[in-house]
């Protein structure tokens, strides 16, 4: 059998070491996500799909909640955000996102956050949508 990171394909030249910048400025790392389907390019294009389709509302409802202080909700989506981020590799959201699911009322560094989220998850799909 052929080991489906070995192979040079679009879904596997994105390979980061966890926390380390990411070569030639790529923000994810789909080994994860290849190991999860056996290295099915179609399971892969098909979770690549539903990241770039769910993940920005979630960060709208989650900006959403975030200005109307509600930080119960504000934890709960952070939570459901994590499992993508992590699935996709997006090592440099893991920091903000542990941040937004234990924050605290009155977390003067919040906007930081969402922003940093916000932005890092926009400038995902644009790399997301080049690779596939």
């Amino acid at each position: 059998m052929t080991d489906p990171s070995s192979e040079q394909t679009p879904e596997n030249t994105t390979k980061a070491v966890p926390g380390a910048p990411a070569p030639d400025g790529i923000l994810f790392d789909l080994t994860l996500l290849l190991a999860a389907g056996n290295g099915d390019t179609d399971f892969t294009r098909k979770l690549v799909a539903l990241f770039i389709e769910s993940v920005p509302q979630a960060v709208a409802e989650l900006k959403s909640a975030a200005a109307q202080k509600e930080y119960k909700l504000v934890r709960r989506i952070a939570h459901k955000i994590r499992s993508s981020i992590d699935l996709l590799g997006i090592h440099s959201l893991n920091e903000p996102v542990k941040k937004l699911e234990n924050i605290v009322e009155k977390d003067k560094e919040i906007d930081q956050y969402l922003t940093t989220l916000d932005t890092t998850i926009q400038k995902v799909i644009v790399q997301l949508r080049e690779s596939f």
